[in-house]
């Protein structure tokens, strides 16, 4: 199957009870497709930006995307620019403070970007200190 679009749209959350470890319902162009991963690789990072639903994103979402064998699950708090990072292997998952899936990312990095633009730096500004900080052996 040959989706063609330019209109993806991100939508709310998916119902994990619905999910099942080889079909995942995609939001495409106006209208839902079943995605099989018989097509498509599942991704190997999943972000959740959460700011009401952070108790699910750290416990069922989580465990859903164990089940998926995600490879790497990072949950956002909207609220105090902390990343809860997972690396998940074997069903199970485990709190990193460095990307497995972005080789070498310290997590404390992201958060520190995350916490310049909550203090409303310039986006100009941290595109800076993030090449600096990326430049450095």
């Amino acid at each position: 199957m040959t989706i063609t679009t330019n209109k993806i749209k991100t939508v709310g959350t998916v119902d994990s009870e619905a999910v099942q470890p080889k079909s995942v319902p995609e939001f495409v162009s106006d209208s839902w497709v079943k995605a099989s991963w018989d097509e498509f690789d599942l991704p190997t990072l999943v972000v959740e930006i959460s700011s009401t639903t952070i108790h699910d994103d750290l416990g069922h979402k989580r465990l859903l995307y164990e089940r998926l064998g995600i490879q790497e699950y990072w949950v956002v708090n909207a609220y105090t620019a902390e990343v809860f990072a997972f690396a998940i292997a074997d069903g199970r998952s485990g709190r990193i403070t460095r990307s497995q899936v972005l080789e070498g990312l310290e997590i404390a990095i992201v958060e520190e970007a995350l916490q310049r633009n909550h203090a409303d730096e310039d986006d100009g500004a941290i595109a800076r200190w993030l090449l600096q900080t990326f430049a450095k052996p």
